[in-house]
């Protein structure tokens, strides 16, 4: 079946593909990775690109790679699985992110020490999903081994090789029929978290919900 046309705005469509198993991590386009050079939209980045790191090791770290996808949520069966979440300013506390940062449901922040997909920390008011998204650009950066960078100032995950690496296309063509709410599974045995991941149920995502700001809390 030929491929649609492109969208008015220029954009290449997403495309059906056969479902796979997978977990998308990603960062939606605009959001803005502390770099050597500043603040810079995650589109904008390129392979050699030193971006700030705080997870150890030097402070300024080459990318290796970057990744791309096109996502047309209005076609996907569970929009929920991939629909962006997005955190307001401030949602997280001591002002971070300083703005509004969006991120697909299982990107993990860094919070309490622990790795906390954001999809977990929706509370209806500060920190809620785009359930009215109808597209969405993903973009993913990877460091030399999985870390952590400043996304709106947040602390936030670097991409994790768990085997999806396919679902990103450069070319913008991506999938639609992924089965994005499958478990996240680490088919590479040389891929390893730089932090501890957590799930729902897991008593220190209850304790991390609780010191979200005042009246921005979960009802979890």
């Amino acid at each position: 079946m030929p491929a649609p046309p492109p969208p008015s705005d220029g954009r290449a469509p997403a495309v059906s593909a056969p479902p796979v198993r997978e977990r998308v991590l990603c960062f939606a386009a605009g959001t803005h990775i502390g770099t050597a050079q500043g603040e810079t939209p995650v589109e904008a980045l390129r392979p050699g690109d030193l971006v700030m790191t705080v997870h150890g090791g030097p402070l300024l770290q080459p990318l290796v790679w970057v990744g791309r996808m096109e996502v047309d949520v209005s076609r996907l069966r569970n929009r929920a699985a991939i629909a962006p979440i997005l955190i307001r300013a401030g949602a997280l506390g001591s002002d971070l992110p300083r703005r509004d940062l969006r991120v697909s449901p299982n990107h993990a922040l860094f919070l309490g020490g622990r790795l906390v997909p954001a999809g977990l920390l929706v509370n209806g008011t500060s920190i809620i999903q785009e359930g009215w998204c109808r597209h969405v650009s993903y973009h993913h950066i990877e460091l030399a081994e999985h870390g952590l960078v400043l996304a709106e100032g947040a602390v936030s995950e670097t991409y994790l090789d768990a085997g999806n690496r396919y679902l990103f296309d450069n070319a913008a063509i991506a999938p639609i029929a992924v089965d994005f709410g499958a478990h996240r599974t680490l088919r590479r045995s040389s891929a390893s978290p730089c932090a501890p991941l957590l799930a729902e149920g897991d008593p220190a995502l209850a304790i991390i919900r609780r010191r979200l700001p005042d009246g921005l809390r979960t009802t979890g």
